[in-house]
């Protein structure tokens, strides 16, 4: 086997090592939730542009090509994966909404002297 290959080959257990972590990351629902946080931070389901700040645009251009890596990897090993982050961050942001309804009317019964 010249170099070229050994290091190509090489290269591919790295890689599916990668591919293997991030789907063993995504089987927990502590993983899925900071995968929830990598994408919401990197911007991967919003748009990125800032029409009076270029260079903003650019900053989070790169932020989202990191996201995308992320992303990309996940769906190549895992997209029900994707479908479990999704329907879990539906359901945290209801639940969030519902505890923000409560908190609201315990300051409006608190008011009602």
């Amino acid at each position: 086997m010249t170099q070229q290959e050994e290091i190509a080959k090489l290269d591919a257990q790295y890689r599916q090592l990668e591919l293997s972590d991030i789907k063993e990351v995504a089987s927990t629902q502590a993983g899925r939730r900071f995968l929830q946080r990598l994408f919401r931070s990197t911007y991967i389901f919003e748009p990125v542009c800032c029409f009076e700040e270029t260079h903003k645009t650019a900053f989070n251009e790169g932020k989202r090509n990191v996201g995308l890596e992320f992303y990309n990897d996940l769906n190549k090993v895992a997209p029900e994966k994707m479908i479990s982050i999704q329907r879990e961050v539906r359901e945290r942001e209801e639940e969030y909404v519902r505890k923000l309804g409560r908190i609201a009317d315990l300051a409006d019964d608190g008011n009602e002297d």
